[in-house]
């Protein structure tokens, strides 16, 4: 199977954000995206924050919550994929590790 990211919209032209940040926004998206629109739902290391790497030097409270997001949304996009509802691709960028991108089926 050969999955096709498109270009992303011009700004403002959709109702759903293409850049994920919360559950509730990938859910929102899950509903109104249409079959090959994708957004990005994690940049960076996502198994390492999911485990609370990288938060070294941050107040408690600031590390439980980005580990709980990472972890949060990871799951979200697991069980989005396994209804058959998305593909999840990973892509590799230069600075930041990686993208994690769900595209809809």
């Amino acid at each position: 199977m050969t999955i096709t990211i498109e270009r992303a919209p011009r700004v403002g032209t959709r109702q759903y954000p293409r850049e994920i940040w919360s559950v509730d926004q990938f859910r929102l998206w899950l509903q109104k995206a249409q079959r090959g629109e994708w957004c990005r739902y994690f940049l960076g290391h996502l198994s390492a924050a999911r485990e609370g790497v990288g938060t070294e030097g941050m107040d408690n409270r600031s590390a439980w919550a980005l580990t709980k997001l990472a972890d949060d949304l990871a799951t979200a996009a697991y069980y989005a994929q396994r209804a058959g509802l998305v593909a999840l691709v990973q892509k590799r960028t230069r600075l930041m590790g990686y993208q994690y991108l769900a595209v809809k089926r």
